[in-house]
């Protein structure tokens, strides 16, 4: 497509979570800016909020520096309130400049673990950087695991528990665009794991344990599916996700190889039709 051309196909964004696994976004990523230019809005949720943060070409530059899951957190035990903080990723959205320039209308999905309340945050109504890439890292904070991340004084933590694939925000009329493009870091499947909870079971203790254990083979579930196919019936959506699980690895396997595998399966990559559901 011509210079001139980018930018005619009005097209949104939702990256999902999926730990060290999300480096197989930036290809799919990087094809969709190369065709389209950015997007018209994103949503980012865990790892996806760091994918919706940075141009491509930034993400893969960063990416290129992972080598282990210490790249991202370091062990902070605190009793009941986690085993890592994640200041090491923080200070990574820093050394790239995450979140400084946006290319368009971006939200990171996070729980709100004192009023338990999920929440849609918009980063481009956020007018200081540091407290954007706060939200990206409180987005991407599991219970139990990290430390809930505090953004303007409120302890946030991963919206992933709620939905591996973040949800259009009211404010955009998905009529009014050309397609969405919902980039996954694993297979469709294992929908007994996925669930969407009520708000109150995410922020007990058991809800916490349940997501924990999930988080390790965390899929597009049945949920996320249909609410794709719902939104569908008013607009193309386009799944892009890595057909087997022996492809992509574990969340928490974050080694150089590991990364450099999932960067260039991301770029082989091709994104499947979500068809609408029978009315």
């Amino acid at each position: 497509m011509s210079e001139e051309g980018k930018g005619s196909t009005k097209w949104g964004l939702l990256a999902g979570g999926g730990a060290s696994r999300g480096a197989v976004q930036v290809g799919p990523l990087a094809k969709l800016y190369g065709e389209f230019g950015p997007p018209s809005f994103a949503v980012g949720t865990s790892i996806g909020a760091v994918t919706v943060s940075a141009h491509p070409d930034v993400l893969r530059k960063a990416w290129d520096t992972v080598d282990g899951a210490c790249s991202f957190q370091k062990f902070s035990w605190t009793p009941w309130k986690g085993l890592y903080t994640l200041g090491r990723l923080r200070r990574l959205l820093d050394e790239y400049d995450a979140c400084a320039d946006l290319p368009c209308p971006t939200w990171v999905g996070c729980y709100d673990m004192s009023h338990q309340r999920y929440e849609l945050i918009a980063l481009h109504e956020i007018q200081d950087v540091a407290t954007r890439r706060d939200a990206v890292i409180a987005s991407c904070s599991i219970p139990i695991i990290h430390h809930a991340w505090k953004v303007n004084g409120r302890p946030l933590a991963d919206g992933g528990v709620r939905s591996v694939l973040g949800r259009v925000p009211r404010s955009i009329n998905v009529e009014d665009l050309d397609v969405i493009n919902a980039l996954a870091c694993s297979p469709v499947g294992r929908a007994d794991r996925r669930k969407i909870r009520e708000e109150k079971r995410v922020t007990n203790l058991l809800g916490q344990l349940e997501v924990c254990y999930e988080e390790w083979q965390s899929s597009v579930s049945v949920a996320d599916m249909d609410y794709l196919k719902e939104i569908s019936e008013s607009v193309e959506v386009q799944l892009w996700s890595p057909s087997e699980w022996k492809e992509i690895g574990s969340p928490f396997e974050a080694d150089r190889e590991r990364i450099a595998n999932r960067l260039s399966l991301g770029e082989s990559l091709q994104p499947r039709q979500i068809t609408q559901k029978s009315k």
